[in-house]
C-alpha cells in the first residue's frame, strides 16, 4: 500500500480508536492485565504531580518484563485513560502487582501520601484484607530496601 493510501485512510478513521478495538479483540487476559497493569504503575508515578526518572525507569522494566510492547507504553503514556483496570486472576499477580507498585511508590525516594493511598485501593480492589494492607505494604517496602542494600 502507498503513503498516499495510507494517508488517506488515516485521514477517513480514527485509528486510535481502531487500534484500541483491535487490540482488545487479540488480547490475552494476561496481556490486558499487564497493560492494566502498567497503566496503574504510570498512575502512581504522575500522581505528585511529576514523573520522575527512576520511576520511569521501574515502569519500563516492569514492562518488559511483562511483555508490554514499547509501542503499548507509548499508548499508555499518552492515553492511560483508554486501558481498563483489571484485577488479576491469579494471587500471585496481585502480588508481585502489589510489590511492582510499592517499587515504584519509593523509586524517587520520596513516598507520598497520595502514592500510599493509592496503593492501598488497590490492594482493597485486589481483595486484601483493610486490617492487613498497612502491614503487607510496610513488608513489601522493608524487603525492597532489604534487596537494594544488596545490591
Amino acid at each position: 500500500m502507498s503513503k498516499t493510501n495510507i494517508q488517506f485512510i488515516s485521514s477517513c478513521y480514527n485509528f486510535n480508536k481502531v487500534d484500541h478495538m483491535f487490540f482488545d479483540f487479540f488480547s490475552s487476559r494476561e496481556e490486558k492485565e499487564a497493560i492494566s497493569h502498567i497503566k496503574n504503575l504510570i498512575f502512581l508515578a504522575s500522581v505528585d504531580g511529576k514523573v520522575h526518572e527512576n520511576e520511569l525507569a521501574s515502569i519500563l522494566l516492569i514492562a518488559k518484563r511483562e511483555g508490554v510492547s514499547d509501542i503499548n507504553i507509548n499508548k499508555l503514556i499518552n492515553n492511560p485513560e483508554r486501558t481498563d483496570f483489571l484485577v488479576p486472576y491469579s494471587l500471585e499477580h496481585q502480588e508481585q502487582y502489589l510489590k511492582d507498585l510499592v517499587l515504584c511508590m519509593m523509586s524517587d525516594g520520596n513516598i507520598e501520601d497520595r502514592e500510599v493511598n493509592f496503593c492501598k485501593s488497590v490492594a482493597r480492589i485486589y481483595g486484601y484484607r483493610v486490617e492487613v494492607i498497612d502491614a503487607i505494604i510496610l513488608k513489601y517496602l522493608n524487603e525492597l530496601k532489604e534487596n537494594l542494600k544488596s545490591i
